[in-house]
């Protein structure tokens, strides 16, 4: 029950997170990513799948409608990405992509900025036939202390985020705490569990954090349908 539980807490953040852990023939290896989020390079271990595919980078998961950047990845799983900037027909209030609106507890300095979340898929080169998806995050693939889910967000203009929320989920009691400063163009936002203590039979008190680190260790995990 309270693996359940605790899957519906990161699903209310991440609607990736049960690809990231359920992925039976799964790649990784640890990316490289330039300081200014221009570009992404970096090499799928374990690739296996020939120099014919290209990993593609979207706007809007799961619509992919807009194409950031593209890459072939070579036949040893190698790959560059250089981002760009998105349209203004693909930004939304960053509030509304946070699910943050009304939250009055929070310190948000700019509650009129827009952005747009991002996805990395892939496809057989000079095709529309997209065999699989490539997802940034921790090399843990078991729920618990530690775990953290990688995403990366434009934002038109800075904008900081600050502050704590908390909330009863089921039984649990649940934390999260936001230190986001973004920047304006592309960011990396981190949603990690950072303790998870077993309070009774029933339930547990789980406290997560939202940052802008790119933890050492981060992967990326690549998922073939």
């Amino acid at each position: 029950m309270k693996n359940i539980n605790l899957i519906a807490v990161m699903v209310f953040s991440i609607s990736i997170v049960f690809l990231f852990l359920s992925c039976s023939d799964d790649n990784i290896n640890q990316p490289n990513f330039s300081n200014s989020l221009t570009n992404i390079s970096g090499t799928l271990t374990n690739w296996n799948y020939g120099g014919d595919k290209s990993l593609n980078m979207y706007t809007n998961p799961p619509y992919a409608s807009y194409l950031v950047g593209s890459s072939v990845i070579s036949p040893d799983g190698e790959f560059t990405i250089l981002l760009s900037t998105p349209p203004i027909s693909e930004l939304k209030p960053v509030v509304e992509l946070e699910s943050l609106t009304n939250k009055n507890n929070l310190f948000i300095s700019d509650t009129t900025v827009k952005g747009c979340f991002s996805e990395f898929l892939i496809k057989i080169d000079s095709t529309n036939y997209f065999i699989g998806e490539a997802i940034p995050g921790s090399s843990q693939l078991t729920f618990g202390e530690g775990l953290y889910f990688v995403k990366y967000i434009y934002l038109e203009k800075p904008m900081t985020i600050q502050g704590k929320l908390n909330f009863l989920l089921l039984n649990d009691s649940i934390e999260v705490e936001y230190k986001l400063n973004y920047l304006k163009g592309w960011n990396i936002r981190t949603y990690k569990i950072i303790e998870r203590t077993q309070i009774d039979s029933s339930k547990l008190f789980i406290k997560d954090e939202i940052n802008n680190k790119q933890e050492p260790d981060m992967i990326f995990k690549t998922h073939i349908y």
